[in-house]
């Protein structure tokens, strides 16, 4: 504690976050209920936040299931519109969401919290984006990519459209140096032999914050 209280800088404010590390290739299945009761909240503020990219008809799902497991059954009164009008369901608001989720949130009657929260796990684990933290980069030819890493490997995006696909098992090695950051292929996955593919971003701390995210993950899910 006191080689933590040596490195405070009075005055300034401190933000603690508690958030999901790996995201389970199928949630709905976790048998912890606090467990996916995590991971639901964790993905609802991926959702609002816009880190989980999600259609206007996609959001009204998930907010309709949100208002399920929060609100219960849809019911005409003023408390239920207050309420939907009160919370935030995706990153932009706006009346025509709010009806589509009122509209949906009729086909939920019935189900159990629990159960609507399973149903938005599911739903958000097939969103293009789910369980992966994007790192911005530049490749060889100097263009912005996104480097992602997700249960599955590495995955390369330009313009947020995936141009690469690196699987745990095709990669023999992963390293940075200053600030570039590599990916050791096994023969086969780009080219005949072994390669390797490097990235550069800001500085010594991007690379080394990249390589500690996929090796984790590597760890983890392999």
């Amino acid at each position: 504690m006191i080689w933590v209280s040596n490195l405070l800088l009075p005055g300034l404010p401190w933000e603690f976050c508690y958030e999901v590390k790996f995201y389970p290739t199928v949630p709905s299945s976790l048998n912890d209920d606090h467990a996916r009761y995590n991971l639901f909240l964790q993905l609802r503020n991926d959702v609002c936040t816009g880190r989980l990219p999600a259609t206007l008809e996609t959001h009204a799902t998930l907010g309709s299931l949100v208002a399920q497991a929060e609100f219960g059954d849809a019911k005409p009164t003023p408390e239920y519109e207050q309420y939907l009008r009160s919370t935030k369901f995706a990153p932009q608001m706006s009346d025509q969401l709010i009806e589509m989720i009122a509209q949906k949130h009729k086909e939920h009657k019935g189900l159990t919290p629990s159960e609507a929260e399973n149903l938005y796990l599911d739903t958000c684990k097939q969103q293009t984006m789910y369980g992966i933290f994007v790192f911005n980069a530049k490749d060889s030819k100097n263009a912005p990519v996104g480097i992602g890493i997700c249960a599955h490997g590495i995955y390369i995006y330009k313009d947020q459209i995936r141009v690469n696909r690196f699987p745990w098992q095709g990669i023999n090695k992963i390293s940075y140096r200053k600030n570039q950051f590599a990916i050791k292929l096994k023969a086969g996955e780009i080219d005949k032999k072994e390669a390797t593919v490097t990235y550069k971003v800001a500085d010594y701390h991007a690379a080394k914050r990249i390589w500690k995210c996929a090796v984790e993950h590597h760890t983890f899910f392999r």
